[in-house]
C-alpha cells in the first residue's frame, strides 16, 4: 500500500486528489483512516551523507588506492556496521574495525570526528512539519542509527522528538529495518493495526517490508516530499 507519484512534481491539488482517490477506489478507506505516522529519521527529517566520512576514511588510508571501488553500498552493507546500528558490537569495537579495514593510522577521536561527517543536521522544514502532523496524528520514530550518531544528533532535536510519543532506535533494540521484526515489534508495542498506519521513510527496501505487513508506506523521494504529507493526512 504505497502513495506514490512517479511523473513530474505534481500541484498540492492533484496530490490530494491522487491521494483519495487511491484510498478510495483501492482500499475503501477515507484519508481519516490513518491515525498513526511512524517516520525514518535520516534523509526524511535530518540530513545525512555517508559518502563523506567514506571519501574522508579512503583519503587517510595508508593503501587509499586499495580503497578507490569502495563504493558506499558496499560500505553500509559490511557485517560490522549491521552490527553496530543493532548494538551488537560496542564503539570502541567499531572504531577498531573502521581502523582496521580501512588502514588508518588514527586516533579513536579522529576516526569518531570523521564519522560525525555523515551527519548535515535537520531539514529546515522538519520541526514546521512535524508539529503540525502532531496536532491530530500519532507520531513515532523508527530509526537505523547507532550509539555514535546518535549520541551526535539527539542534543541537536529536543524540540522536535518531543512531537514523537515514542523512539525506536535500532541500536537500543538489536534490530534495524528493513527486517521484519523490528516493524512488528513497533506494531506490537504500541498495539497498532497497520491499516491505520503509515510509515515514512526514504529507503525502498524498508517500504516493501512495511507493505508486505499491511502497513501504508510513503516513499520519501525526488517526487514524494516531506511537506506533501500535510496535504495528504491533515
Amino acid at each position: 500500500m504505497e502513495i506514490v507519484f512517479n511523473n513530474e512534481k505534481p500541484s498540492q491539488e492533484t496530490i490530494t486528489e491522487t491521494f483519495e482517490k487511491f484510498v478510495l477506489s483501492s482500499f475503501s478507506y477515507k484519508k481519516s483512516t490513518i491515525k498513526n505516522l511512524i517516520f525514518d529519521f535520516g534523509g526524511v527529517l535530518y540530513g545525512i551523507d555517508h559518502e563523506i566520512t567514506l571519501r574522508e576514511y579512503i583519503r587517510k588510508s595508508k593503501n587509499p588506492g586499495k580503497f578507490q571501488k569502495v563504493d558506499i553500498k558496499s560500505f553500509m552493507s559490511a557485517l560490522n556496521y549491521l552490527n553496530y546500528e543493532k548494538g551488537l558490537i560496542t564503539t570502541k569495537e567499531f572504531l577498531q574495525s573502521l581502523r582496521d579495514n580501512f588502514e588508518l593510522d588514527e586516533r579513536d577521536e579522529e576516526i569518531e570526528r570523521l564519522w560525525h561527517l555523515t551527519l548535515l543536521g535537520l531539514f529546515d522544514n522538519s520541526l514546521v512539519i512535524i508539529t503540525e502532523l502532531s496536532k491530530t496524528k500519532r507520531l513515532f520514530l523508527l530509526s537505523n542509527t547507532n550509539e555514535m550518531h546518535f549520541n551526535r544528533f539527539e542534543p541537536q532535536c529536543p524540540e522536535l522528538f518531543s512531537k514523537f510519543e515514542k523512539l525506536y532506535i535500532s541500536f537500543r533494540l538489536g534490530m534495524r529495518k528493513p527486517d521484519e521484526d523490528i516493524f512488528l515489534h513497533v506494531l506490537d508495542d504500541l498495539n497498532l493495526e497497520p491499516e491505520h498506519t503509515l510509515l515514512i521513510d526514504d529507503t525502498i527496501a524498508n517500504i516493501n517490508t512495511a507493505k508486505e505487513l499491511g502497513i501504508y508506506t510513503f516513499h520519501i523521494n525526488e517526487h514524494n516530499k516531506l511537506s506533501d504529507l500535510l496535504h495528504i493526512v491533515k
